[in-house]
């Protein structure tokens, strides 16, 4: 862990951490001339803005002050899982229970950032699947950040198990596919349509064949009320969510919009290359009725696809019959698909 800072910018300019530079620029201003006769306080003033109006100096600030080895209200931060824009995942433990979460802080500073995590939460708060994570806490922390604690999934995503493997085999994909189906049935009853699947946030806990989806982000609650996407992800979103949101004709996103997404994460898993997702296309070796399902999925037409009525899930069980001659894997271990 970086050594912290012994003076607090943040504190010093009296700002919130999470303060836009310009609110920084006009504190440091009316502050400067408030204490304009007191040198040494001028120059913490002038070293602490320095610091924080360039954005790679202030990053760097910031990660001296990551919460590893903090407690945080009930949960001891372990350590950093992932880090973007706006997010950064924690490993975190509950202090009395001593059970293991994950803890996200929100870094972001926009009323945008604090709402997207308030929906993560709201998405799936009452939902229970062993494919989601529970949702358990939501709060402030003393830096007026918010924060969500969810159960701890183990585990590699499928991402990493590509980069381990180099593909995955085509039985393994379909078995994954399944449990993301189970718990993708359960977001789209309750009315929530994900519309971020990719490889980074499908966690696959190998040895016990679960698959699970860890990031709801960009989940829509009643997306024929809140329609438009939120975000997408290059090589995996579906063509509704990449429309100009000004075009009259744009769709909502609905559940076909996950299934894209899914069969696009199923060409990840069984080429390992974005390139082949890209141009939708499969080994030579897939089984055929793989390919069918699959193609199935990432039609480019949303009314194409299958939609919430049909049995996905039977209709995959059938293609694992045809393609290896059984429904199930009997627990086979994840293998390279080539």
């Amino acid at each position: 862990m970086a050594e912290r800072a012994e003076k607090n910018y943040y504190d010093i300019l009296e700002v919130s951490p999470r303060a836009k530079v310009e609110v920084i620029s006009a504190s440091y201003t009316a502050l400067r001339r408030f204490y304009a006769g007191d040198i040494q306080r001028v120059e913490e003033l002038s070293k602490a803005r320095k610091v924080l109006l360039d954005p790679t100096t202030r990053q760097e600030y910031d990660n001296q002050n990551r919460l590893e080895g903090m407690i945080v209200g009930n949960y001891r931060i372990l350590e950093l899982l992932r880090e973007d824009d706006s997010v950064r995942t924690y490993k975190a433990e509950q202090v009395l229970a001593k059970e293991t979460v994950t803890l996200k802080q929100c870094t972001g500073v926009s009323p945008e950032d604090d709402a997207t995590l308030i929906t993560e939460a709201k998405s799936v708060w009452n939902l229970r699947h062993y494919g989601l994570p529970i949702m358990r806490d939501l709060f402030r922390l003393d830096d007026g950040s918010l924060a969500l604690v969810q159960s701890f999934i183990p585990g590699k995503s499928i991402e990493q198990e590509v980069k381990r493997l180099g593909s995955i085999d085509c039985e393994s994909i379909c078995w994954i596919a399944d449990r993301v189906l189970n718990a993708l049935r359960i977001l789209h009853i309750n009315n929530v349509v994900h519309s971020g699947l990719n490889p980074e946030i499908i966690i696959v806990e190998d040895e016990d064949h679960l698959a699970s989806i860890v990031d709801f982000r960009f989940s829509v609650i009643d997306p024929l009320r809140n329609p438009g996407s939120k975000g997408a992800f290059a090589y995996f979103a579906a063509p509704e969510q990449l429309q100009d949101p000004s075009d009259p004709l744009k769709l909502p996103l609905l559940p076909q919009t996950d299934y894209y997404s899914l069969g696009k994460v199923m060409i990840y898993g069984l080429t390992g290359n974005l390139e082949m997702v890209e141009k939708n296309k499969l080994p030579d070796s897939t089984p055929k009725p793989l390919m069918e399902f699959i193609d199935s999925l990432t039609r480019v037409d949303v009314r194409e696809r299958p939609n919430i009525e049909e049995d996905l899930l039977g209709l995959l069980e059938k293609v694992r019959e045809k393609s290896f001659g059984r429904a199930r894997s009997n627990m086979k271990a994840l293998t390279s698909g080539s």
